[in-house]
Formats: C-alpha cells, structure tokens, sequence
C-alpha cells in the first residue's frame, strides 16, 4: 500500500481568480487527492464569508476534508490596490500571514507547497 501523506498548496492569487497558477493547484491537488493524500489548499479569497468559515476551521484544526476530497480555506481577503500594476499583486495584508502560520502551526503538513515563493505574496 503506497503511503499517504498530508500536503497544503498555498497560492498567492484570490482563489475566485481565473489564473495559472490556481488553475495548476487545483488540477494538481485533485490528482493527490485521488491518489489517497489529504489536501488543503491556503490562499487568499474575495469572499468574506469563506474567509471566516477558513478561519474557524484553521482555529480548530480541521483543515483536511475527512471525506478525502480536497479543502480550499481562504485565507484572508485580498483586494487589488488601485495603484498596484495591472497584473502585480499587491503585498498581502499581515493577517495573511498570520493565518497561514496559524493553519500550519495547529495541524503541520507533511509537506508544503508553495507557488510563487518570491512574490509579495500569500506564498
């Protein structure tokens, strides 16, 4: 039986944003969860409502879905500057990090995948 490990994909783009980089978590978290991992997805979302039921379930420590299908918690909302670059993310506001920290303090991963490490970012 092939061993079974527990992987969080962070992404630094709102996960409502048609983009590659989301684009390639979701398709890649799909495959490791269908091949028995548990995966969680952390990033930043436009919807407060997300945000707030992510930072529930970071708090109690139920990030992965016990069904095995794959969670996506928001992490913070973050809103695009007016004066940021068209296509340049703004730098994510401290609560970001801080719940990220938080999520992978109070059920640590087995491994971490971070995309697009050196952005100002969620990442």
């Amino acid at each position: 039986m092939p061993e079974r490990f527990s992987i969080a994909q962070v992404s630094p783009y709102p996960w409502e944003d048609e983009h590659e980089v989301n684009a390639f978590v979701d398709a890649l978290s799909g495959e490791l969860a269908a091949a028995g991992h548990r995966v969680v997805v952390l990033a930043p979302s436009h919807s407060t409502a997300l945000v707030r039921e992510s930072r529930r379930r970071i708090r109690a420590g139920d990030l992965f879905d016990p069904d095995g299908a794959v969670r996506v918690l928001g992490v913070g909302e973050l809103l695009p500057l007016a004066s940021a670059r068209r296509g340049a993310m703004p730098a994510p506001p401290l609560d970001i990090s801080r719940t990220i920290e938080e999520a992978l303090a109070t059920a640590p991963p087995d491994f971490v995948h971070v995309h697009e490490p050196f952005a100002p970012s969620a990442a």
